[in-house]
C-alpha cells in the first residue's frame, strides 16, 4: 500500500529510521544522565575545592561562563574550567576543558583510532623501535613471546620464571589501576587471565634513585603530551609526574601526587596534589620538595615521545607514559590516544594554545 505513495528508496530510509530511532533514543538518554551525573560530580568538587583555596568571585565566575558560551559554544564548559581556576587561583583563557576535547578534538585527532592505544597486546607491532618492558602477552586464550611467537602456557611462563621473580600483568583497553595485577613467580602458572582478557606481561622496572626520592616504591610515572600539526611537526605540550606512597605496588592503587613538570628546567614545577587537590609540598613518607627537584632523563623522555609520535603519524594527540630506569634509559610504559587533560592543563597549562582547538566546535564533524 505505501509503494503507492513512496519510492522505493523513500520507504528503504524510513525502514532504516525506525529501525534505528530507539537505539538514538537511548544514546540521547544516555548522554543526558552522564552530563548530569558529571555536573553533580563537577559541582561538587568545586564545591570542596573552594573550601580549601577559597571561593572564586561573581566577576571571575561571570568572566568563565562568558567564555565558555562565546568561545567554546557551551556553557556546559564552566565548571571544568572553574575547577581549575580554584587550582590555580586564577582564570586562564586558553584551557581546554577534558570534555570539549573529546567532543570536538578527539575526531579531528584520532577518529575510529582512539581504542588503538588501548591494545597493549600489539603495541610492540605499532611501535617497534620503541623501548618497552613488553616480555609477553595472552591473547584469546593464547600465550605470546615478545618476539610475537605462540608458546604453550607451560613453556611461557618457563621461560619468563627463569629470568623474573615478579611481573606485571595489564589488561587490554584498561588504563590508570584497572584490570593490573602483580603476580610472583609462585603464582606465574596458576594465575587465570581470562577474567581480563588479552593483555600484556611487563617486567618490573628499577626506577632511578632521584624517582625514588619522591616517589618510594611504585614507579613515578612521567606524563608527556605530544601533538602532531598539519605540516607534520610534533610538539610537546605539558608534563607531569605521578608519584605513589611507600609500600603501594603500583601508582594508582592508592594515594598518590600529581606535579607538573617545567620544560624548560627539567623540574618539578609546582607543589605536588593528591587525588583531591589537596596541596602538598613535601612527600609525606621523604620529606622531598617537590617545587624544583629534578628530574633524570628529562631531556631524553621528551626526544622518545616526540620521535615515536613522528614514527606513528595516524593520530594527532597522544599521552605518553614513561619511566626512568636505575641506570637513567627510559622506557614506555604505555601510551593513550585520549589522554585525559585535566591534571595536566590545571598544573601546567594551557598545554593546547596556539591550535586553534577553541574553533573546533564550529566546524563540520569529521565522519570516520
Amino acid at each position: 500500500m505505501l509503494n503507492r505513495y513512496f519510492s522505493s528508496t523513500s520507504l528503504k530510509n524510513f525502514a532504516r529510521l525506525s529501525v534505528n530511532a530507539p537505539a538514538r533514543i537511548v544514546r540521547k538518554l544516555d548522554d543526558l544522565k552522564n552530563r548530569e551525573s558529571r555536573r553533580w560530580r563537577q559541582k561538587s568538587q568545586l564545591t570542596k575545592l573552594e573550601k580549601i583555596y577559597g571561593k572564586i568571585d561573581s566577576s571571575t565566575r561571570e568572566q568563565i561562563r562568558a567564555h565558555a558560551r562565546e568561545v567554546l559554544g557551551s556553557e556546559d564548559y564552566w565548571l571544568p574550567l572553574a575547577l581549575n581556576t580554584a587550582v590555580a587561583g586564577e582564570f586562564r583563557r586558553e584551557w581546554i576543558p577534558a570534555i570539549y576535547r573529546q567532543r570536538h578534538v578527539d575526531q579531528i585527532a584520532s577518529g575510529h583510532l582512539f581504542r588503538v592505544s588501548g591494545l597493549k597486546t600489539i603495541t610492540r607491532r605499532l611501535l617497534p623501535e620503541a623501548p618497552l618492558p613488553d616480555i609477553g602477552y595472552f591473547s584469546n586464550g593464547m600465550f605470546i613471546s615478545a618476539s610475537g611467537e605462540a608458546q604453550s602456557r607451560s613453556d611461557f611462563f618457563k621461560r619468563i620464571s627463569d629470568d623474573h621473580d615478579q611481573i606485571i600483568f595489564k589488561g587490554d583497553a584498561s588504563f590508570g589501576a584497572r584490570s593490573i595485577s602483580v603476580l610472583d613467580s609462585a603464582q606465574f602458572d596458576t594465575a587465570c587471565f581470562t577474567h581480563f582478557g588479552s593483555g600484556v606481561f611487563q617486567r618490573f622496572v628499577t626506577q632511578h634513585k632521584d624517582l625514588a626520592a619522591v616517589s618510594p616504591g611504585p614507579i613515578a610515572t612521567l606524563r608527556i603530551l605530544t601533538w602532531l600539526d598539519e605540516s607534520g611537526q610534533v610538539s610537546t605540550r605539558g608534563s607531569t609526574l605521578r608519584m605513589g606512597r611507600r609500600g603501594q605496588p603500583h601508582v594508582g592503587s592508592g594515594e598518590r601526587f600529581v606535579s607538573g613538570v617545567d620544560f624548560t628546567t627539567g623540574c618539578l614545577s609546582s607543589p605536588g596534589y593528591d587525588a583531591n587537590w589537596q596541596k602538598f609540598e613535601i612527600h609525606p613518607d621523604t620529606g622531598i620538595v617537590f617545587d624544583g627537584h629534578p628530574l633524570p632523563s628529562f631531556p631524553e623522555a621528551v626526544e622518545l615521545a616526540r620521535r615515536l609520535h613522528a614514527a606513528f603519524p595516524y593520530v594527532r594527540l597522544i599521552g605518553w607514559d614513561l619511566a626512568v630506569e636505575e641506570d637513567g634509559s627510559v622506557v614506555i610504559l604505555e601510551w593513550n590516544f585520549n589522554p585525559g587533560l585535566e591534571v595536566t592543563e590545571a598544573l601546567v597549562g594551557p598545554c593546547f594554545a596556539g591550535l586553534g582547538w577553541e574553533n573546533y566546535w564550529r566546524k563540520p564533524r569529521i565522519s570516520s
